[in-house]
């Protein structure tokens, strides 16, 4: 399917942004496996068979996808004058993006972002008080200093800085899931839900390390993690996060007995990434510096192959 044209109305331009900033199939599903990966894990840990989606889970889902996007736009507010510079300046990342280009306006991202707060709110009525509404307003606020860079500027200048301060926002909105799950089936998670944070939260971490790592040649003004640690070190950090997330996803393997197919697949996706990571540090160049694919890959197997297991396990119904 070819992407939408740009329209003059907010809405086509809107369409143009989601479209290539957060194109809707592929975040979606993604959003929604990670979001299924504690929600249904919860269930499978607690001995709930089949598992149980219900409208709080519908709900849940809308809500971490609206969640990431939210991100998505803090993001993109908060760096619009470094992008439009690296646009300018020819950087190959930057010099098409849709708001570079004018094909997306500031005043778009600004309404998308109150239409996203709106119904996020919306969603916490019937998700209720205390926990989901308690929890919904930690990660709103958390959410919310991100995109003010927790009010310490030296945030907005070093890319570590803002991993430390910005990835763990992913743990917080996972609490939040267990929170909607306690409201949903009235069961506090124990200590394996530690395990169920990791598998949900590595992928991104890998994703996002993976994400901005260029050969030495192809460095520019842009922030990257290999700018600043060097390609050697900087290709080993996707690989260090997704072996945390297989080692937890190995231990809710043994722990629920699933498919051996599960594991398996982790393994798999995980040595592929930890592949592609030592061909880029003994051959660093543009066709070996893209490891995104590889980090994409292992998010996808861990948590929508970890759903899919429980699922087939325990049963689901609505």
């Amino acid at each position: 399917m070819s992407a939408p044209t740009a329209r003059a109305t907010p809405f086509g331009r809107l369409a143009v942004y989601l479209w290539e900033m957060f194109p809707p199939l592929a975040q979606v599903p993604m959003c929604v496996a990670l979001f299924g990966t504690i929600y249904v894990g919860l269930q499978c840990l607690g001995g709930r068979s089949p598992v149980r989606i219900g409208w709080i889970g519908v709900a849940g889902a809308v809500g971490f996808v609206s969640f990431a996007l939210l991100l998505r736009v803090y993001d993109e507010l908060k760096d619009v004058e470094t992008d439009l510079r690296l646009g300018q300046a020819g950087d190959p990342r930057y010099r098409d993006r849709a708001i570079v280009t004018g094909r997306v306006q500031v005043g778009d991202l600004v309404a998308l972002r109150w239409g996203i707060s709106v119904l996020l709110i919306v969603l916490h009525v019937p998700l209720g008080w205390p926990w989901p509404g308690a929890a919904f307003v930690v990660a709103f606020a958390l959410t919310w200093l991100s995109f003010k860079w927790f009010f310490w500027p030296a945030v907005s200048r070093n890319l570590l800085l803002a991993f430390v301060t910005h990835n763990p926002l992913a743990v917080v909105v996972g609490a939040w899931v267990m929170a909607v799950h306690v409201r949903a089936f009235g069961v506090a998670p124990d200590a394996w839900a530690i395990a169920l944070m990791l598998l949900e939260w590595m992928p991104v971490a890998a994703w996002e390390t993976a994400r901005k790592v260029r050969a030495p040649a192809d460095e520019t003004d842009y922030q990257t993690y290999s700018k600043l640690l060097g390609h050697r070190v900087a290709a080993l950090l996707p690989v260090a996060f997704s072996a945390v997330g297989a080692a937890a996803a190995i231990a809710l393997w043994l722990r629920l007995e699933l498919s051996w197919i599960y594991p398996a697949g982790v393994v798999a996706v995980t040595l592929g990434l930890a592949g592609a990571s030592v061909r880029f540090v003994l051959r660093p160049g543009s066709a070996t510096a893209n490891l995104r694919p590889f980090a994409e890959a292992f998010g996808v197997v861990a948590t929508a192959g970890f759903v899919a297991a429980c699922c087939a396990s325990a049963g689901v119904r609505f």
